[in-house]
């Protein structure tokens, strides 16, 4: 199916296959080493969506809203919505949480967290499945059981079972 911007909802997960920068490769690679297997480690950026062409992206330097037409133009994506109790009525108050983180730091602490995990966390800045899984867990605090947004990785969002595809392939 082609893409169009009727299919991604307010609230849902947009997934961004990796690429072969360094970051990217990084992010990978500590993910297959978490025990993630290659399909999943390969999407190394997650973000929840505004609905339509609008999404907000937590990036370096910082949080900010995107047109996922533009910035995901020959990209890779996966669109994935959880599959939770009256997720159509929740699933603006997600989106909303999530706009709340617009405009804040990224937390490149929290990459080095990865690393050594006896590194303090912030708590005013986000890296990317951080503040997706923190916005989800505000409507839904069982999500993804007991894993903390500090302790998520964007192959959390392409693995779970909580979770349904709804599209994948590249943006044109």
């Amino acid at each position: 199916m082609k893409f169009n911007l009727d299919i991604p909802k307010m609230g849902d997960t947009i997934l961004v296959k990796g690429t072969d920068k360094f970051f990217s490769r990084g992010i990978r690679l500590k993910q297959l080493q978490s025990g993630f297997s290659q399909e999943d480690a390969q999407y190394t950026h997650v973000e929840i969506s505004g609905g339509g062409h609008r999404s907000m992206k937590i990036a370096p330097p910082k949080a900010s809203r995107i047109d996922i037409t533009k910035v995901y133009n020959g990209v890779y994506i996966k669109i994935r919505r959880p599959i939770l109790l009256d997720w159509d009525r929740r699933r603006k108050h997600v989106a909303w949480v999530n706009a709340t983180l617009c405009n804040t730091a990224y937390d490149g602490t929290g990459i080095v967290r990865f690393l050594l995990k006896w590194f303090k966390q912030s708590t005013s800045r986000w890296f990317c499945s951080e503040g997706w899984l923190f916005s989800i867990q505000e409507e839904y605090p069982k999500f993804m059981w007991k894993l903390k947004p500090e302790d998520c990785m964007p192959a959390h969002a392409a693995s779970t079972e909580e979770m349904e595809t709804v599209w994948e392939g590249i943006i044109e």
